[in-house]
């Protein structure tokens, strides 16, 4: 009988490996998050985009609209020896008189973004921000994205993640949002927040930024955005509000 079970086990010992426990297996690598800023070559996405530019000193008040196109057109090595990404921006400036579909995009931008085992960073201008770091998750985690430049520190926190959400009628289904500053006082209002989507990229970003002044009780404010206070009002002496959203994505 002994010899009978060996002889068995001996034709087939992949069946009895089989029964083993699915813990012997080899676990999968952990999602860490980088397909909030997928890497493929030829990707891209289209944003509309809405600025507004206005300095009540310099009487500036500046609004424009366009859409915007970033591609990644190829994957270069750094001087740093990293695999970086090189994002080629197209733009279509409004034209009351032209559809957007009858206009030709123009390359006006040359942007690059880096994404490494624990950070994403991007040259904007030949200004470098850590836009987001790795792995993406909502768990006390801060960051100052502006740590590669010379500007103040701004703390970047995870505020949401891996959530569904539909952003300017177009549905995702994880979505990661960054506050990147949320700060607002008597003197300015300092707001960002950018939102990516799993295997897109950036689908959505907000920036607010308003200098302050006072008028008196009784003096009618230039701009609506006032804040009534004991006293007197303020109102914005010098303000960027940019919203940049997508409105199509592909490969």
């Amino acid at each position: 009988m002994f010899n009978r079970i060996k002889k068995i086990f001996f034709i087939f010992p992949f069946f009895f490996i089989s029964l083993l426990p699915s813990s012997c297996k080899k676990d999968e690598a952990p999602d860490v998050g980088y397909n909030y800023f997928p890497d493929r070559v030829g990707k891209y996405v289209v944003y509309e985009v809405d600025s507004i530019s206005k300095d009540d000193l310099l009487n500036v008040n500046d609004t424009f609209k366009m859409q915007l196109k970033e591609v990644i057109q190829s994957i270069y090595t750094d001087n740093q020896g990293r695999p970086t990404m090189r994002m080629e921006r197209y733009k279509k400036f409004y034209n009351p008189n032209l559809s957007y579909d009858s206009m030709q995009w123009t390359l006006t931008d040359v942007w690059s973004a880096t994404r490494t085992n624990t950070t994403l960073e991007t040259n904007e201008e030949n200004i470098t921000y850590t836009r987001m770091i790795f792995p993406v998750r909502k768990k006390d985690l801060t960051w100052d994205g502006n740590a590669p430049n010379i500007f103040e520190a701004w703390d970047y926190e995870y505020a949401l993640v891996d959530l569904p959400e539909t952003i300017n009628n177009i549905p995702f289904d994880s979505v990661a949002t960054i506050e990147e500053i949320n700060s607002n006082n008597l003197v300015e209002t300092k707001y960002s927040e950018a939102k990516y989507a799993k295997n897109v990229g950036l689908v959505y970003r907000k920036l607010v930024l308003l200098g302050k002044q006072p008028a008196f009780v009784g003096e009618q404010p230039p701009y609506s955005d006032t804040i009534a206070l004991t006293g007197y009002l303020l109102y914005s002496s010098k303000a960027i509000i940019y919203t940049q959203k997508v409105i199509a994505y592909g490969n």
